[in-house]
């Protein structure tokens, strides 16, 4: 498998480096995904809940640009329709999130054919994830 990492942080991007160092990353922030296609699947742990609910939105469409026919994205989100300041590390970090519904019609509208959605999933450290295939 070829693993390619988008991270707007270059310390986290370091961080990567090290642990998987043949997987290919890039200093990019998320909303930017020109160039990047056929891919067989997009996960985004704990990262795309940091958009605006409208950068979300349009996140969505463009990861419906990337996959290969079949392909899955995994997102963690929150699990109702709002925005919220969270910590972390002692820092104010910023969380917003679409309804679950809104979610699967957002993604119907990109091109993909099933969502699945687990709210406070007790076996992903209570995350809400968001399943989607083409």
């Amino acid at each position: 498998m070829e693993y390619v990492g988008l991270d707007a942080s270059l310390p986290m991007l370091d961080l990567a480096r090290g642990r998987w160092p043949a997987a290919r990353f890039l200093h990019r922030d998320m909303r930017d995904l020109s160039g990047l296609a056929d891919f067989d699947g997009v996960l985004s742990w704990d990262g795309s809940f940091h958009l605006t609910a409208a950068e979300q939105v349009r996140l969505i469409a463009a990861i419906g640009g990337c996959l290969r026919p079949h392909g899955a994205v995994l997102l963690t989100i929150g699990d109702a329709a709002g925005e919220v300041i969270g910590h972390v590390e002692g820092e104010a970090v910023y969380h917003a999130s679409l309804a679950p519904d809104d979610y699967r019609s957002r993604f119907r509208e990109a091109g993909f054919l099933d969502v699945e959605i687990s709210l406070l999933d007790a076996a992903c450290d209570g995350h809400s994830l968001c399943l989607a295939w083409r």
